[in-house]
């Protein structure tokens, strides 16, 4: 009839328990979400850097020819020639580097999704090229808060010890029983009767020796949970700190190289006119051109971290769920 909230508890403790685990699950899901789309951005960036180094390896292929043929007349310096070629060997390296980058990029892509490493497919977006609000860190924080999986599932197992160190602390009442029994009896031939009993009936242990160590193992563990849940608090927060700070800097970053590049656009084009009328050498054509392709790449790899920064900010907030990956997914494809 009554057994010091024994059942009861139990049952409201494995409750909890099965929906910390559930919500870990889901964490960890999220966690997976965060790995697939670093791998996808970095596609997206091996494609773009591919596109960028294959575009300028053509240009400076005419220019080598038109240089080889005007040194076979005579027309240029020997070492210019050669100085210009070292430079084209740099980049040729590059377009090779930049093959291979795309090719371990779907190969790490293919393993997450479960297919053969060497499966051929085409990546579908383009990283964007400007920055998205990076938000106020008390808003990334109190997100964290609320949409944590990880710190929801220990709110859960916080409850479930709690529920566990009440049912242990009431151990100590009566156990109550009900219980009954009946009986017939034959006086003769003809006649019989029937005896009854029904009663309730209390037991409580005298001297328990095992009751203060569980009670105070069960509180100990209750006090340990909270303890991790503050410190899941405090290392969330501090992630989130960094993270911003990290993504601050890119911010700051973009516009300064979005600049260099430009000049070293601009750069390339006026050298290449100079050296058509004579006043640049071939060498200094491919100097500037190596310095565009370098300057290139580096926008391109801050693009990439502008975004992954951002989608890690998500991530560490709790927010990389379906909806936000929709949201990172349409980026991706309206730029």
């Amino acid at each position: 009839l009554f057994d010091p909230f024994n059942t009861i508890s139990k049952i409201r403790s494995a409750r909890r328990l099965v929906k910390s685990a559930d919500l870990e699950a889901d964490f960890t899901e999220m966690e997976a979400s965060f790995v697939t789309l670093q791998s996808y951005l970095a596609i997206l960036l091996a494609k773009e850097l591919l596109n960028v180094t294959t575009s300028l390896k053509s240009v400076i292929d005419q220019d080598l020819k038109q240089a080889e043929d005007l040194n076979q007349k005579g027309m240029i310096l020997g070492a210019d020639f050669y100085a210009a070629k070292v430079s084209a060997a740099g980049i040729e390296r590059a377009l090779n580097r930049a093959k291979a980058t795309l090719k371990t990029s779907r190969m790490f892509m293919n393993i997450l999704m479960g297919e053969a490493p060497e499966l051929v497919w085409e990546a579908i977006g383009k990283i964007p090229g400007a920055a998205q609000d990076k938000g106020e860190l008390q808003g990334w924080i109190a997100e964290a808060y609320q949409q944590r999986k990880d710190l929801v599932a220990m709110d859960s197992m916080i409850d479930a010890e709690r529920i566990e160190t009440l049912r242990q602390k009431t151990s100590f009442l009566p156990k109550i029983y009900g219980f009954g029994d009946i009986a017939a009896d034959s006086h003769d031939l003809s006649s019989s009767g029937k005896n009854f009993t029904v009663g309730i009936e209390g037991r409580m242990d005298l001297f328990d020796p095992t009751y203060p160590g569980r009670t105070q193992q069960a509180r100990h563990r209750y006090e340990e949970l909270k303890a991790d849940r503050q410190a899941l608090r405090d290392a969330i927060a501090k992630d989130l700190i960094g993270e911003l700070a990290k993504y601050e800097t890119v911010t700051v970053d973009h516009p300064v190289l979005l600049q260099a590049f430009q000049d070293a656009k601009q750069a390339s084009d006026l050298t290449a006119k100079l050296y058509q009328e004579g006043r640049k050498s071939i060498a200094d054509l491919l100097a500037i051109r190596s310095v565009y392709l370098e300057t290139a790449s580096g926008l391109q790899q801050l693009l990439f971290e502008l975004e992954l920064e951002h989608a890690k900010l998500l991530f560490l907030s709790g927010q990389l769920n379906e909806n936000g990956l929709h949201q990172v997914d349409q980026r991706l494809k309206d730029k």
